[in-house]
């Protein structure tokens, strides 16, 4: 059994799209964050796990975290 390189293409995609949206409803600058402002935007760190978690509980969607030596 290997790791399925598809769960961590599937959080990157959503990390990616969390990390620009908390960096623009911040409303500023990423040099310009506050201590407060960084603990927000690394809420988008776990907030982009759900969608995964969700495609995997799915059973309909073929998200598996091994896949077989056959594949």
């Amino acid at each position: 059994m290997k790791f399925n390189n598809k769960i961590i293409e599937m959080w990157a995609k959503w990390f990616v799209g969390n990390a620009v949206t908390a960096i623009v409803v911040i409303g500023k600058s990423p040099f310009d964050f506050s201590g407060h402002d960084w603990k927000q935007a690394a809420n988008t760190i776990w907030l982009a796990i759900l969608p995964v978690v969700v495609a995997w509980a799915n059973p309909k969607h073929n998200l598996t975290l091994t896949k077989s030596k056959s594949e």
